[in-house]
């Protein structure tokens, strides 16, 4: 009976230095990013934003189940004016937001880089998206209005130009 209590508290003592041991590791890494987002906001702050990116992507590969480091990877790249991009990371970040500030922010900025593409029907889809989460943002509001104005003025365009190559198709076959 000694020696199979023995063996029991041998496996326990085993299983909590793993479990501890493991328990560590993962902490690190949570660590180790929050240590990469602090450096990536100092250069963003500093106007950095190409430094700050890469910041924000080393700390995306050490924590992946976080959606701060793709969120400031997003707005790095916008600030770089590289708003294709910025609108995969904010598309991307969307799905791992579970509070309803987070995710209006994120569809906030991403209406804004709709809008710097001249994307403006997906602008005001993601603007509705943000007022959904937080319906008394009036910066998105104003925003939104913006999107819906630029979007009628595109439309008009598109069509004045249409009329035009009919009016000369029309001329051409006379």
């Amino acid at each position: 009976m000694n020696i199979k209590f023995n063996k029991k508290r041998k496996t326990i003592k085993l299983f909590l230095v793993f479990f501890f041991m493991i328990m560590g590791l993962s902490n690190i890494h949570a660590q180790k990013e929050k240590k990469l987002l602090r450096k990536g906001n100092r250069l963003y702050d500093d106007n950095k934003y190409s430094e700050a990116e890469i910041k924000y992507r080393k700390a995306n590969e050490t924590e992946k189940s976080t959606y701060k480091s793709t969120f400031n990877i997003g707005a790095a790249l916008y600030k770089q004016e590289k708003y294709e991009e910025a609108a995969k990371e904010f598309s991307n970040v969307t799905a791992g937001i579970h509070t309803k500030d987070d995710l209006a922010k994120a569809y906030h900025n991403l209406g804004n880089t709709f809008v710097n593409v001249q994307k403006y029907e997906e602008a005001v889809e993601a603007y509705k998206h943000a007022l959904r989460n937080v319906p008394g943002d009036m910066e998105t509001k104003y925003n939104l209005a913006y999107a819906q104005s630029k979007l009628r003025q595109q439309e008009q365009q598109q069509q004045e130009n249409k009329e035009n190559k009919d009016q000369e198709e029309d001329q051409e076959e006379q």
